[in-house]
């Protein structure tokens, strides 16, 4: 495993070395987080410790990325630790993570992919799991993506046991759909098998979900998140069993972003189910902050960027970016993107001057990577909001000048690109 991922970073590399790079840029930042959870059992870290456990928590997530974009790949390697400052565990309990992936984009429906990673629990003993996988994503519709992912994954539990080495091939696939322009609908199969150690134990499982997701953005700085699923589950072990272990599971958080680096959070989740014949339920809460810090090392479309007010660009600036178009039509543009969900009809732009041609907004956006797409739409979707797949109320995309840095949709489109260092 270890040399299956020391050649995924030479692959990476060579990518990088051998692309016509966009833009390289470097995140870092922390999640501080605390809160309650009826049953810490459940935690994969701390489920070690009895049921019984004060359910009070508290943790800090130290995170470091760094990637590269081109218009058809996208190269990132990622690190990440959790730590439990109340805890007197010796060593201190400690989850860590580590990875990196690549992923090309052959046409606007399918996209190809490779990624792998290392990863360690650590509570008294150390558990520590590697995997590399391969992946293939298509879009058969608009909204929708089907993607499948094989691969193998090797685990160890540090007691100095041949038999604690698990080695198992895993396979997935999973559907994702944009039910309405804030539902999405998800659902994922898998399939495991693998062996322990030299032994002639096997182990593994199939197992699965489906459930829908909420996005809400209902000003530029707040997100609404919701989760509702059901998943499943049967494990093949050294002593076979027929029970099911079937679960619900609901989540609920509000996003705000308060600075452009720095976000704050609550969220509250909530579990029934019925794992092994016997009865299990949870509860938890959380508060937290998240601060990330996001600069840009290189940028290769910057000397190709037309500085021609007349076009349309975006320009970083105190506090997040500002957006300017040029537009003669009726109404006034609007700008929509990934930073409110893609919801419609977006963020109007106004007049720079009171007879011009020039439209402008500033939204305060935190620094990173921002995709989104300029639009005039029917008055109809201005004033309802109605779906823009509707024949009769579909806005008219914009096409982006010349010069200016894009990419390429999921479905088919060309998204503008705007990156705040």
């Amino acid at each position: 495993m270890r040399y299956a991922l020391l050649g995924l970073g030479l692959l990476l590399w060579s990518t990088c070395l051998d692309a016509r790079a966009q833009v390289l840029y470097t995140t870092v930042g922390a999640d501080a987080e605390a809160g309650a959870q009826s049953n810490p059992y459940l935690d994969p870290l701390l489920g070690e410790w009895d049921p019984t456990a004060d359910p009070r928590f508290a943790s800090i997530t130290p995170i470091g990325a760094i990637t590269w974009d081109t218009p058809q790949w996208q190269v990132q390697a990622f690190a990440r630790t959790r730590l439990y400052p109340r805890r007197t565990e010796t060593p201190n309990p400690q989850f860590a993570q580590g990875g990196m992936g690549a992923y090309r984009l052959l046409s606007s429906r399918w996209r190809v992919g490779i990624q792998g990673g290392i990863q360690r629990y650590q509570l008294n003993a150390s558990r520590d799991t590697g995997w590399l996988m391969s992946s293939v994503r298509w879009a058969p519709l608009k909204y929708t993506t089907i993607t499948l992912a094989g691969g193998l994954s090797r685990r160890m539990v540090r007691t100095f046991d041949p038999a604690q080495k698990q080695t198992s091939a895993l396979g997935t696939l999973s559907l994702q759909s944009w039910l309405t322009d804030n539902i999405r609908g998800t659902a994922r199969i898998y399939v495991s098998d693998g062996r322990a150690g030299t032994s002639a134990a096997s182990y593994g499982g199939t197992g699965g979900s489906i459930g829908v997701r909420l996005l809400l953005s209902p000003t530029v700085t707040a997100t609404v998140r919701g989760t509702a699923e059901r998943l499943f589950t049967e494990l093949n072990t050294t002593t076979p069993r027929e029970q099911v272990d079937l679960i619900g599971r609901a989540h609920i958080g509000v996003d705000w972003q308060a600075t452009p680096s720095v976000e704050l959070f609550a969220a509250g989740q909530g579990m029934i189910g019925d794992v092994n014949n016997t009865d299990v339920r949870d509860r938890r809460v959380a508060l937290g902050l998240r601060y990330r810090w996001r600069t840009t090392l290189y940028d290769a479309t910057e000397s190709h960027r037309r500085k021609d007010t007349a076009e349309l660009y975006c320009l970083s600036v105190e506090g997040g970016a500002r957006f300017r178009v040029r537009y003669e039509g009726d109404g006034r543009p609007y700008i929509t993107g990934d930073f409110n969900g893609w919801e419609l009809p977006g963020v109007g732009l106004s007049r720079t001057q009171p007879q011009g041609d020039m439209y402008t907004v500033t939204l305060p956006l935190p620094t990173g990577r921002f995709e989104y797409r300029i639009h005039h739409s029917p008055k109809e979707v201005r004033e309802t909001g109605s779906n823009p797949d509707d024949s009769n109320s579909s806005p008219s995309w914009m096409t982006l000048p010349s010069g200016v840095p894009t990419t390429n949709d999921a479905f088919g489109g060309e998204n503008g690109v705007c990156v705040i260092p």
